[in-house]
């Protein structure tokens, strides 16, 4: 959900048909990653997944567009009024449509643009649209955005700015102020603030404490599914996540045709004056020799908990253009490359034959037969490129 949603106070910014037809937009783009932020809107889809009329969603699609379609308000000029409406931004912008062709819609940035980040063949959600554009999000339950016709009006409100508060504090429990609530959710009435609290969906996702006429009350966060409080979910799902980043990264450590320990010992055996620092082997750069401020020191990192043989990259800085006064960093390009490429460049070789002297040190290592290593005969970088063998 993106955090447009809210103002800088943490006021909701939508309300009614607009904040309920907004989200139902956003889950449209939960479910379609590969459509790049676009959706197709269909009404009668639409009139059933969010409880309100065919007339209320296109009121709703206009106001989300920067062009709300409502009667002038009482003491207030036309001319003011329309002024008024151009300056509102767009939350959703229209990107195709016609009389035979289905409406195209898609979330935009702040300046009204289509969302959409080109990534090839990758599907991005709208969470990794919102974080690449820079802008901010919320992850709310799906189950809370599957249920919209269940919460129209101000129970969506009350538990939208519930869940608000309990990000803020970074607490499943808490203590909310009741005139704080109202006024984030757009309510005045405390009527509907306590009628919201009933309402089944949101008692589901959080239970709220209040004894009449107490200014203040006690919330805490649920799962939905499962019925058990957030309290004591975050704990066990933290141990969780620990135990099972530890096994994937296992796993991956052994589904590698080379261990980590192995390219290590591998890399010394070729560069024994490589300093280890940490998890990163630094040696001399082939591009820049480490040319840093006019000092001569290692600056080319390699590591090997990384990639199927390890990863490399030259950290040089090295000085300040006169002129601009920008910095000027190593040009030695290692996208691609991994670090027997290294040892390639360094001794004049075809990066095949680095890394079958790699792979036969590695197998003498285990107690295996090394195999044959083809004739290493130098070559030239300025050869063609069909010519170097890879």
């Amino acid at each position: 959900m993106p955090s447009r949603l809210f103002d800088s106070f943490g006021y909701l910014t939508l309300h009614g048909a607009d904040l309920s037809v907004y989200l139902y937009c956003c889950l449209l783009v939960h479910k379609q990653p590969d459509e790049d932020g676009q959706f197709v809107f269909e009404m009668n889809s639409a009139e059933a997944d969010t409880g309100y009329s065919e007339r209320q969603i296109w009121r709703a699609l206009a106001s989300l567009q920067g062009n709300p379609q409502r009667t002038p308000q009482k003491g207030i000029p036309a001319l003011e009024e329309s002024s008024l409406a151009k300056n509102k931004p767009p939350l959703i912008v229209k990107v195709s449509g016609g009389k035979f062709l289905p409406d195209t819609y898609s979330i935009c940035t702040e300046y009204g643009s289509p969302i959409k980040i080109y990534r090839g063949d990758k599907k991005e959600t709208l969470r990794g649209m919102l974080f690449s554009t820079g802008l901010g999000y919320f992850d709310v339950p799906c189950y809370l955005i599957d249920r919209l016709s269940e919460l129209k009006g101000a129970p969506l409100a009350v538990v939208l700015t519930g869940i608000k508060q309990a990000i803020d504090l970074q607490q499943a429990k808490f203590v909310a102020i009741l005139k704080e609530w109202k006024s984030m959710a757009g309510i005045t009435k405390d009527a509907d603030l306590h009628s919201a609290w009933e309402c089944k969906t949101v008692h589901d996702l959080m239970r709220v404490s209040h004894k009449k006429g107490q200014r203040r009350a006690g919330v805490e966060l649920f799962d939905p599914v499962r019925g058990t409080s957030l309290t004591q979910n975050m704990p066990e799902a933290m141990d969780r996540a620990a135990e099972k980043a530890a096994i994937s990264a296992y796993e991956a450590d052994r589904a590698r045709e080379y261990t980590q320990q192995e390219l290590e010992k591998w890399f010394l055996s070729e560069f024994p004056e490589a300093e280890k620092r940490d998890d990163e082997f630094y040696v001399d750069c082939p591009e820049c020799h480490g040319m840093r401020q006019g000092k001569r020191t290692p600056t080319l990192r390699v590591r090997f908990d990384k990639g199927g043989a390890g990863v490399m990259a030259c950290h040089a800085f090295i000085k300040k253009l006169k002129r601009s006064g920008e910095d000027v960093f190593c040009s030695f390009e290692t996208k691609g490359k991994v670090p027997y490429h290294l040892i390639a460049t360094r001794d004049g070789i075809a990066p095949r034959q680095a890394l079958e002297r790699m792979r036969n040190y590695i197998l003498v290592l285990r107690g295996e037969r090394a195999e044959e290593i083809e004739s290493e005969v130098a070559f030239s970088t300025s050869a063609p490129a069909g010519e170097i063998p890879i």
